[in-house]
């Protein structure tokens, strides 16, 4: 197995920006605030929920973002990218990071079975999802705003652009020597992974285990629901979704470096680093 790794912005990844909302839940806008003492204050607000293909796309373009050629940030499509984003303050064409990949590229690292018609508008339903929400970030009284991404079709092709302030990530590693705070999430473990549940708990357990790698970790399955679905559920819906957790995280066991067992409600698991997973 190849290991593709997205460094993604742990407050998006662990404040509930993605999750799953039941049929039957209400429809709600988002608004996530998470805090934290070296990053400030971050708020994600927009006019829905994040669904977990929400997430698959965004992690697909944060693998894939890179700094964009000094010597093409003048042309399009990156002057109207930058545009787009709505930074205050303004960012710079020539700072950005891009993504651009074919729709079938895009379909792939998604996580997603073919790319039919179909498919293209669940991409680009997502990514007009993802550039309808904001992130604000106040850290020592200074405020910082973008959309999480901008993204156009052009050459058939898609090109995508991602807030500044999380762009730093997509590129740190161990030995980076400016402090950018990332998780590295993998995203051809991901795409192994069937159905939402289980990749909404990769993401999620990716990023809580992120300090704890090759230890063995447990936490209850009761806590794991409350990161997976928006909406408290019914007595009637636990037995179910707890049945759905288990067979998730089982399916897990799968993946190169991951181990886990479900007992008792309480889940035990280990995995290591996800740069580090030994190819299968």
């Amino acid at each position: 197995m190849r290991n593709l790794i997205a460094n993604a912005d742990p407050d998006l990844i662990m404040a509930g920006v993605f999750s799953i909302r039941s049929r039957s839940a209400p429809r709600l806008d988002l608004d996530v605030i998470a805090r934290s003492r070296d990053r400030g204050v971050t708020r994600i607000v927009g006019d829905d929920l994040l669904t977990v293909t929400d997430e698959s796309v965004y992690l697909a373009v944060v693998s894939a973002s890179r700094p964009i050629r000094q010597d093409t940030s003048a042309q399009q499509p990156y002057v109207d990218l930058a545009r787009a984003l709505r930074t205050d303050p303004e960012v710079c064409p020539s700072k950005l990071f891009v993504a651009s990949f074919s729709y079938r590229r895009l379909a792939k690292l998604a996580g997603m079975k073919g790319c039919g018609s179909d498919s293209i508008q669940i991409l680009e339903r997502s990514l007009d999802r993802l550039a309808a929400t904001t992130i604000t970030r106040t850290v020592d009284s200074f405020d910082y705003s973008s959309n999480l991404v901008a993204w156009a079709s052009w050459n058939s092709r898609v090109f995508v652009t991602i807030d500044p302030f999380a762009a730093r990530a997509t590129q740190a590693t161990e030995s980076t020597s400016v402090a950018v705070r990332y998780v590295a999430i993998s995203v051809d473990e991901r795409g192994a992974l069937q159905g939402p549940v289980a990749r909404r708990l990769h993401a999620w357990l990716s990023a809580w285990n992120s300090s704890r790698a090759g230890a063995v970790t447990k936490i209850s399955l009761e806590a794991l629901a409350k990161h997976v679905w928006s909406d408290e559920p019914h007595r009637s819906t636990v037995p179910r979704r707890t049945a759905q957790l288990e067979a998730a995280l089982l399916s897990f066991n799968r993946l190169p470096g991951w181990i886990v067992e479900v007992e008792k409600g309480t889940v035990h698991f280990m995995r290591m680093p996800a740069g580090h997973a030994q190819a299968a």
